[in-house]
């Protein structure tokens, strides 16, 4: 699980892009590239550029089932 922010140019939080109808399909995306990927194990914050967007990315505990 990931908590996922986006950036502006600035490194500040992107607050237009997350109030578009567009954030929920990108996250998804994101997501999805990050666990193909492997990042599901870093257990530390990281940035990642992902479709032409900077993403400020924190790991979080998975949910217990």
């Amino acid at each position: 699980m990931y908590r996922t922010d986006p950036l502006k140019d600035d490194g500040t939080f992107d607050v237009d892009f997350f109030a578009s109808s567009e954030f929920v399909a990108e996250q998804k995306s994101l997501v999805c590239y990050l666990d193909t990927e492997g990042f599901d194990t870093k257990k530390e914050e990281f940035f990642i550029d992902f479709r032409s967007r900077r993403w400020q990315i924190k790991p979080t505990k998975k949910k217990k089932k």
